[in-house]
């Protein structure tokens, strides 16, 4: 049985997705993780420092907007299925050109 359709991805997986699939703007996103409280903290995606002070099991979500792409507790990953404005869909391939006729 393949498993890997089935494996969670980690916030560490998540943070690089964002942060260099050319689709996504960073700036709409927000970090939320625990700053050793009784609640949770929101920082902007541009303020978080990997592997700086927040260790990576710290990270509890990522939110675009309003929406809840990712999350550890609830085992939520809509990254993948986000929409993107057409403008930021991947342009079509090319079909390859006919070869030269001799």
């Amino acid at each position: 049985m393949d498993t890997s359709q089935d494996r969670f991805q980690t916030s560490r997986e998540v943070y690089h997705r964002i942060r260099w699939d050319p689709r996504f703007d960073a700036r709409e996103f927000v970090i939320g993780y625990d700053a050793h409280g009784d609640t949770l903290e929101e920082m902007p995606f541009g303020a978080f420092a990997p592997d700086g002070e927040i260790p990576w099991h710290r990270v509890w979500y990522f939110k675009r907007g309003h929406e809840l792409v990712w999350d550890r507790r609830e085992r939520i990953d809509r990254l993948s299925s986000l929409s993107f404005k057409s403008s930021e869909a991947p342009a079509p391939v090319a079909p390859p050109p006919p070869p030269p006729s001799t």
